[in-house]
């Protein structure tokens, strides 16, 4: 007679106790794989998206400041096509003037 192993009231082949671990274990394995990409990629996700978000957001601010340089460049245009003569002196005033930050 074989090896045999008593289970409650079932006598298993050795082997076979051995064997159904290994597979048990295998299963384990591959489950614990799955699951972890799967939540890998779900974070992945949501990075990406925050990323996208915080881009977008620093491309508004440059765009704003980008635009109160050129209303600043605009005024000057007109304060030069509006006087005959500019000095330093009031040009250097008119660009202190303004408060751009």
């Amino acid at each position: 007679m074989g090896l045999t192993k008593n289970i409650g009231m079932y006598h298993l082949p050795l082997s076979l106790v051995n064997w159904s671990a290994w597979v048990l274990l295998l299963l384990g394995f591959v489950i614990t794989a799955f699951l972890t990409l799967s939540f890998k990629s779900i974070e992945d996700v949501k990075t990406q998206d925050q990323v996208s978000s915080i881009g977008k957001r620093i491309q508004a601010n440059i765009e704003a400041y980008l635009h109160v340089h050129e209303e600043v460049l605009k005024g000057a245009v007109a304060l030069f096509e509006a006087s005959d003569n500019v000095d330093r002196r009031e040009c250097n005033y008119s660009a202190c003037s303004l408060s751009m930050y």
